[in-house]
């Protein structure tokens, strides 16, 4: 019989905090109009990415990685509390796969919840912007697959599908017209999780890095 997951708050606090970035901007601007103030700074736009991924000490969990990648996509939302500090959050599906060598490949799918603070530098027509925060992820289905046996098998009980990590990078934005800019960001991150759910003889967390590129468009 197959083991049951067994889920902790994780998701539902996930699900808290981006509920509460998509309503902050809300809060801002009804306060706005109670002040006849400018309406709340946000962006919001769809981006794409693709990344590598390898392992830190992998004798305790999921095994050496000959090579990984993984690839996505999804909703992105920003909001500037000043013209220089705000907060990049968004909705990204991930998919990614990990190679082991001698025929034996992993291949991942996950939702993952960003949620960075930014400083920012803009101009009339371009921005640079640095970001740090941790990123939220919920690996929903995980499958082993031995090529010389033509086997495929769930290993997601196997792994901590639910993995929390630091990362950090810089977004270049160019403003093509008005009111919308197309980007480019580069962004590493550790895990501060481990990857396997076997953690007996220690962690082993997954870091990597990705490039990112999309379209935001802005109220302001």
């Amino acid at each position: 019989m197959a083991a049951t997951k067994k889920h902790s708050p994780f998701s539902a606090a996930v699900t808290m905090l981006f509920l509460a970035a998509l309503l902050w901007p809300c809060t801002l601007s009804l306060a706005a109009e109670d002040k006849g103030a400018a309406a709340p700074r946000v962006s919001f736009g769809l981006g794409g990415t693709y990344g590598l991924y390898d392992i830190y000490d992998p004798a305790g969990g999921a095994g050496d990685i000959e090579k990984s990648y993984f690839t996505g996509g999804g909703f992105i939302f920003e909001t500037m509390f000043t013209p220089h500090l705000g907060l990049h959050s968004g909705l990204w599906y991930l998919k990614s796969m990990f190679d082991y060598g001698h025929g034996m490949e992993a291949s991942g799918n996950a939702i993952a919840l960003p949620l960075y603070g930014m400083v920012s530098a803009r101009n009339p027509r371009a921005a640079v912007e640095f970001m740090a925060g941790l990123k939220f992820s919920y690996y929903f289905n995980v499958d082993f697959t031995d090529k010389n046996a033509g086997a495929t098998t769930d290993v997601t009980n196997y792994i901590n599908y639910e993995q929390v990590s630091l990362d950090a990078g810089v977004t270049l934005k160019i403003t093509i017209v008005d009111f919308v800019d197309v980007f480019v960001s580069v962004v590493g991150e550790f895990a501060l999780t481990s990857f396997s759910s076997h953690v007996e003889k220690g962690l082993d967390r997954l870091y990597g890095g990705s490039i990112q590129s999309g379209v935001l468009f802005r109220t302001y």
